[in-house]
């Protein structure tokens, strides 16, 4: 890694919680190999930093850190909802499948899921109908 300065600064527990909960799926989703790079929550703060635009947002009279919130979302382009193609359930027991065999990767696995489904990003009309189809084809 070059050449880094170490920051400290507040984070709140729920902005700790998704860091903790994307490195543990990193984590655990991956291969034993000698050549894995150690993915940490700084891994995900510094290769976020590095992909978000943040020479092309206006930082004129931002007053507070919602305001900054609100200029960083529209200069990320994020879609809508409706024009994001959504997850189906076919592919979501494959990769519950490969992470079944290891209760704690499968709690892990299924949190991730339902928090996905909770985003409206699976396409399933409600969860039962989601893991009813997932349980079924996860084998």
């Amino acid at each position: 890694m070059p050449n880094t300065i170490h920051l400290n600064f507040p984070l709140t527990i729920e902005q700790v919680e998704k860091l903790s909960k994307v490195v543990a799926i990193t984590t655990a989703s991956r291969g034993k190999h000698e050549e894995n790079e150690r993915i940490t929550k700084a891994s995900f703060v510094r290769v976020l930093i590095d992909l978000a635009p943040l020479d092309t947002v206006d930082y004129g009279d931002i007053r507070t850190e919602e305001d900054l919130k609100e200029r960083l979302s529209s200069a990320l382009e994020v879609p809508s909802q409706s024009k994001t193609q959504k997850i189906k359930p076919s592919e979501l027991a494959e990769v519950y499948n490969k992470f079944a065999s290891d209760d704690n990767r499968k709690w892990v696995a299924g949190d991730f899921i339902n928090n996905l489904f909770e985003r409206g990003w699976i396409e399933a009309g409600s969860s039962e109908e989601m893991w009813a189809f997932i349980l079924k084809n996860a084998h």
